[in-house]
């Protein structure tokens, strides 16, 4: 299943912060307007969270503003893939929270 079609249908997918929270099973992934103005849109919480991996596939200079390029969920595992990283969980509730700003 393809979550970024789901999450983000009418915005793009340039992420404002990614926060994993091991000793609450917590990830916290929120999603911004643009790189330019930068302004948080969209927040996914993940609760009960297992499993979590995160792997360094490109490197990024400062200022930069990750992309979220992949968001799947199969056989109760997410992916998200980035243009800088992959990071694979599994979940077993998530909240969606969209930010009026």
């Amino acid at each position: 299943m393809n979550l970024l079609t789901k999450y983000l249908p009418n915005y793009n997918g340039y992420l404002q912060s990614i926060e994993y929270k091991k000793e609450k099973g917590i990830l916290t992934i929120i999603f911004c307007s643009n790189p330019e103005e930068f302004k948080p849109i969209l927040k996914l919480l993940f609760k009960e969270v297992a499993n979590f991996s995160s792997v360094q596939i490109d490197e990024h200079e400062n200022n930069y503003t990750e992309l979220a390029i992949g968001f799947d969920l199969n056989s109760d595992v997410y992916l998200l893939h980035t243009d800088i990283r992959e990071i694979t969980f599994n979940a077993n509730s998530v909240e969606v929270v969209e930010i009026i700003t």
